[in-house]
């Protein structure tokens, strides 16, 4: 039996517009990313990651995600991440933060985030 590795992305987003999404749920999140996974690499990136992306916590009102993601599909998940404009219908950028790579911290294990 082969063992499933996953990475963890702990994405900050930034809302252009003054007020928050308060209507974001994790479904619509992974659904705007499974989108982008679509856009950019075509049906071969849906079928890889459908079913395997998971947001592992959602915190609206300050716009903190932890989303899981296969490891094997790692670097196409970080560009899909970094092509999303629009989450939940509202305009919004990942906040830019000097440490971060590509907007994102990424992580092997969740207890190494928390910190």
């Amino acid at each position: 039996m082969v063992r499933v590795k996953y990475r963890y992305f702990l994405i900050s987003l930034n809302y252009t517009e003054s007020e928050v999404d308060t209507n974001l749920t994790e479904d619509k999140f992974v659904r705007t990313v499974v989108n982008s996974i679509e856009e950019n690499y075509g049906e071969f990136g849906l079928g890889y990651v459908l079913g395997q992306i998971k947001v592992k916590y959602l915190a609206v009102l300050t716009g903190t995600v932890l989303l899981r993601v296969p490891a094997d599909f790692e670097k196409q998940s970080r560009v899909a991440l970094a092509t999303i404009v629009i989450v939940g219908g509202k305009r919004c950028v990942f906040e830019r933060h000097p440490c971060w790579r590509n907007n994102t911290i990424l992580s092997k294990e969740t207890r190494v985030i928390q910190r």
